[in-house]
């Protein structure tokens, strides 16, 4: 609904939008500008972070040089996005081998969906509760919508 809307913008962010819907914990649900997936995002993420985090897969741990094989950008900006992008919250890294597939240890970055994850995420720090408080309407909703359906069971 537009009015529970606090960023509405006459023109949606389409990479924006994109990522809302990868990242969605919302089974069958089309994200719009209006949904808290677009504005939960729209205020805190880059266009620049949203194209690098479309590229990652959820819950797919990805290192620095296999990022950088799928963003087609250098290290040094890369490394300065996903920097960004972890200092936000939009995404997390680790050096775990839980899956086998890092025996060296490297550190890894990780798009996860809202919930958990970005929504708990985006909350982490009183700063940018306080500059951009639709952050915690936004956990509010993604920890509330997704189960909307099945709740009344």
């Amino acid at each position: 609904m537009a009015e529970n809307n606090p960023q509405k913008t006459e023109v949606p962010r389409e990479l924006i939008l994109k990522l809302g819907q990868k990242i969605t914990d919302r089974i069958g649900h089309k994200v719009t500008a209006d949904d808290p997936e677009y504005w939960g995002l729209a205020d805190l993420i880059s266009d620049e972070m949203a194209d690098v985090a479309l590229k990652m897969g959820v819950r797919k741990p990805k290192t620095i040089g296999q990022l950088m094989k799928l963003t087609k950008l250098e290290r040094e900006p890369l490394q300065k996005l996903l920097d960004d992008m972890a200092w936000v919250g939009l995404i997390e890294y680790n050096w775990e081998n839980l899956d086998g597939k890092n025996p060296n240890h490297e550190k890894r970055y990780v798009l996860p969906q809202f919930v958990p994850g970005s929504a708990e995420f985006f909350n982490m720090r009183r700063s940018q509760m306080d500059e951009h408080p639709q952050v915690a309407a936004f956990f509010e909703r993604m920890t509330f919508l997704p189960l909307e359906k099945i709740t009344p069971m």
